[in-house]
Parts: structure tokens; C-alpha cells; sequence
């Protein structure tokens, strides 16, 4: 695993296109089918999971091993039946499926919640990726790695600028107040220091489809982040 987390070389990031994107998009299945919100949001050990080999480092391992950014459905198919995916991740999700089991939650119950999980994770990683292709496609020369997602909650970054791509959450205080665990927080103390920006969404209002920023926000924070470019 170390290993794998250590060498991995984004390639096929760099060169995938908005088409491509929406290609994926086109084929996806809805990661979260028909399970009722209600009926898992508050299944703490599946909600909080964090599983030792980062969900980040499962879509970057598997976009690269594809050639394409993966479908929900390819992404589900690789770690619960090919035997690297099953290591990666499988293996885990099924031991905190048993966890559950024995704590007494019901079996589909559990299934579901473990889904949700790692559904939403995808979507977020996708989100990422949109942004980034299309940051891209508008002539900025955006960065990203799984290592730097996992250990630094970096989304993307340009430069020694790192930019953020956000949903609103109840949760939260809107921004960075309240989160822990934001490359603002992990990186304020790196010399050479970094800046930080944020493209942050309102809550999704359609179930189904991956929540995107609007591609008039992506196109306006481009400019913005080129003329920094130009600036350096």
C-alpha cells in the first residue's frame, strides 16, 4: 500500500478533457440508488469511516490504470470484485459491514449506509476533477495528487496556490471556520507560505446527479488564478 500511495504518477489527469468528463457522466449509474437519507445518515461508523487506503487513492490508482475517469459503477466493480480493488478497500468495507452487524444495525441498513459513504466520497472526488479539467481546458495549470488530497486535503493547486472546492454543510460554519482539518489549518505554517481560495456550492437540491459548481464560477476563478500565473 505504501508503496503504491508513494510512486503513484498522475498522467491521464492531465490530459483528460471536459468531453471526457461528461462522457463518464453520461454513463454513471446514481451511486446512491434509492437508499433513504434518513434512514443512515446517523450511522456514525459508517459516516465517519475513514479507511486506512484513502478513497482519493482508489479513483486516482483506478483513472490511471483506465485511461479514463471511472463511472460509479466501474469504481464499485473494481473494489468489490477484482482482487487489487478487494486490498485497497473491499476487504475493509466488508469487516465495518460486520461491525455494524454485530453493534445491531440490520444488515441492509448497514449495506446502505457504507454505500452512502462511499457514494458521496466519489462524488466529491469527481467534483474535484471536473473543476480541475476544466481550470485546465481555461489555460490554468492546475495540480492535483492523491497524497497531497489525503494528507493535506488539497484539492487542486496552482503554484503555491491552493484552491478549494467545497459544499455547504450544516455542519460547518461556511468556509474554513469550524473545519479542522482544511489545507488552511495543515498548511499555515509551510515556508514558503501558501494562499488559499475557495469555490464553495450551496447544498444540492437534485438527488442523482454529482453536485458541480456552475462552469461561469469555474471560468471566473481561471482568470483570476491565470493572472496570478502571469504575475509570478
Amino acid at each position: 500500500m505504501i508503496e503504491t500511495v508513494r510512486n503513484h504518477v498522475s498522467e491521464t489527469l492531465y490530459i483528460l478533457t471536459p468531453e471526457d468528463v461528461e462522457e463518464t457522466f453520461e454513463e454513471n449509474e446514481h451511486p446512491l440508488g434509492d437508499i433513504d437519507r434518513g434512514s443512515v445518515e446517523n450511522i456514525k461508523r459508517a459516516k465517519n469511516w475513514w479507511p486506512a487506503y484513502a478513497f482519493t487513492h482508489l479513483l486516482h490508482f483506478l483513472l490511471e490504470a483506465t485511461g479514463r475517469l471511472p463511472t460509479w459503477q466501474e469504481f464499485r466493480e473494481f473494489y468489490t470484485a477484482t482482487n487489487v480493488g478487494w486490498r485497497m478497500l473491499g476487504q475493509e468495507a466488508q469487516a465495518r459491514l460486520e461491525l455494524l452487524e454485530f453493534e445491531g444495525v440490520p444488515h441492509d441498513i448497514a449495506k446502505n449506509a457504507l454505500t452512502w459513504r462511499v457514494g458521496n466520497a466519489y462524488y466529491g472526488l469527481v467534483r474535484d476533477i471536473y473543476t480541475l479539467v476544466h481550470l485546465r481546458a481555461f489555460g490554468v495549470d492546475a495540480r492535483a495528487h492523491p497524497l497531497a488530497d489525503a494528507l493535506f486535503r488539497t484539492d487542486c493547486w496552482i503554484g503555491r496556490h491552493v484552491l478549494s472546492i467545497r459544499v455547504k454543510n450544516p455542519e460547518f460554519a461556511s468556509g474554513v471556520a469550524g473545519r479542522k482539518k482544511s489545507p488552511e489549518w495543515l498548511l499555515k505554517n509551510a515556508k514558503p507560505p501558501f494562499s488559499f481560495s475557495t469555490i464553495e456550492l450551496e447544498p444540492a437540491t437534485e438527488y442523482g446527479t454529482v453536485h458541480l459548481p456552475e462552469i461561469g464560477s469555474v471560468k471566473e476563478r481561471a482568470g483570476e488564478l491565470a493572472a496570478m500565473q502571469h504575475e509570478r
